[in-house]
């Protein structure tokens, strides 16, 4: 009786907290919206973590990650850079699922390959931050890989996650490529959609040549993002029901034809063609068939796209002619800076704002910030990383973790994403999860049911 009531008092513990919580989160908004107050986006950030760190179940949150990332511009609604292009809500809850699984959850020991490229990674991370020619940025960009990438797949490797975080993760996929194709659709018929009323003067200026659909992420390029590894993912994932996928493809799709893009037409086909073939080299006999389900689709979404007459009026536009001629000229010039310092670069997250203040222009291409920023020893270890990564998704055949990794990596190579929006990078880490890793014995990061068995199998009364 006594254990009960204490249960009781636990319960109704948490529930007043979620409440004052939620109660706080909504004067945070009001506060925020009508007087712009820094303390009132702290307070609200600090409720809604608190809320998860308790409340949510652990399944949940890499799912909620996601939907965030889609849902909520934070790169294009004018709040500063630390939230809006660093610590995003998103990598927060992405942190938030790593520290709960770490104590709720049954360590592994790391294989020994793993645990030393995780501290060589560390390493020189820390190194070149401590070297960089602006510390501060250097600091804030390696914190975000940090919790964006590399923290979550450190917990993926050491811990099971469960099926059901992977069905959750699938289903946010799939509504992730909704919203942004329902936004994008409406901005295309309405002239409109209602992240409007949350984008930033500056983000509601931008005009190109011809339409280009900012969706709900406030920019047509991580729009494109986002689009191409929802699109991937869900022509070889099968966790879903058809509706749902299907739907999810014909949005994302949509969104994809609207942001007028060849990076992703590009970065679509490299994906499902990667994605395919470890699928049919690897995968059972049901991600071969998904392999194969998937290039066919890929086919004709991509005779699609390739006719499109936005694409192929901006191919030949003055705008487009102008941004392939910048294109090649900033190859020339980022060699050139790149030799003044290639082993360390000039500082994590650095050259974005270095080439733009020194250039006058901006480096929209992330393999050439790679390069600059963090130098061949750690785009070396970085590569690493990677590959350490998805070792397990790629022996498995996990042609959907595989394939939307690739079609991420190409689709950002087309713009400053690497230095500017290290936020998105989390996208590698939601690909690493929904694979899994080795299921451990007797481990889920489930929620534990209410009455607990004993060791010997009796039940308690």
């Amino acid at each position: 009786m006594k254990a009960l009531t204490r249960s009781n008092n636990t319960s109704t513990l948490v529930l007043r907290f979620a409440l004052f919580s939620a109660v706080v989160a909504v004067v945070g908004v009001w506060v925020a919206l009508y007087a712009s107050s820094a303390l009132a986006l702290i307070l609200l950030c600090a409720s809604l973590i608190l809320i998860l760190l308790i409340v949510v179940p652990l399944s949940v949150l890499p799912a909620i990650a996601l939907v965030l990332f889609a849902v909520v511009p934070f790169a294009h609604m004018g709040l500063p850079g630390i939230v809006g292009r660093f610590f995003t809500a998103p990598v927060l809850v992405l942190s938030v699922w790593c520290i709960r699984s770490q104590f709720e959850r049954r360590l592994k020991t790391l294989p020994l390959h793993f645990a030393c490229i995780l501290a060589l990674i560390l390493f020189v991370l820390a190194l070149e931050t401590i070297t960089s020619s602006d510390l501060y940025v250097s600091a804030m960009w390696t914190g975000c890989l940090v919790l964006a990438l590399v923290y979550p797949v450190y917990v993926a490797k050491s811990t099971a996650v469960s099926d059901q975080s992977k069905r959750n993760l699938s289903l946010a996929v799939a509504v992730s490529s909704c919203i942004i194709g329902a936004a994008a659709l409406s901005e295309f018929v309405l002239g409109w959609n209602p992240w409007y009323l949350v984008f930033s003067s500056e983000a509601l200026s931008r005009e190109w040549s011809v339409f280009r659909a900012k969706s709900s992420l406030g920019h047509p390029l991580p729009t494109m993002t986002l689009a191409v590894f929802c699109i991937t993912f869900l022509l070889f994932d099968r966790t879903v029901g058809k509706g749902t996928r299907y739907a999810g493809v014909v949005l994302g799709v949509t969104a994809l034809l609207l942001t007028v893009s060849r990076s992703g037409v590009i970065a679509l086909i490299s994906g499902v063609v990667v994605g395919g073939l470890v699928g049919i080299t690897s995968g059972s006999s049901e991600q071969r068939r998904s392999a194969i389900f998937g290039l066919g689709g890929t086919a004709i979404v991509g005779a699609i796209l390739l006719s499109s007459p936005l694409l192929e009026t901006r191919s030949s536009s003055l705008e487009g002619i102008d941004s392939a001629s910048v294109r090649t000229l900033l190859v020339d010039q980022s060699i050139e800076l790149f030799k003044e310092r290639p082993s360390l670069g000039l500082g994590p997250g650095v050259s974005g704002d270095f080439f733009e203040n020194n250039y006058g222009v901006i480096l929209e291409n992330s393999v050439f910030q790679a390069l600059l920023s963090i130098g061949v020893v750690g785009l070396l270890a970085l590569g690493l990383f990677f590959l350490a990564g998805f070792w397990q998704p790629l022996q498995s055949g996990s042609s959907s973790a595989v394939g939307a990794a690739v079609a991420y990596l190409v689709a950002i190579s087309g713009f400053n994403a690497f230095d500017t929006l290290p936020s998105t990078l989390m996208l590698l880490a939601v690909a690493v999860l929904s694979s899994g890793a080795p299921k451990l014995r007797g481990s889920d990061d489930s929620d534990p049911p209410r009455t607990q068995c004993l060791e010997d199998g009796a039940t308690t009364r």
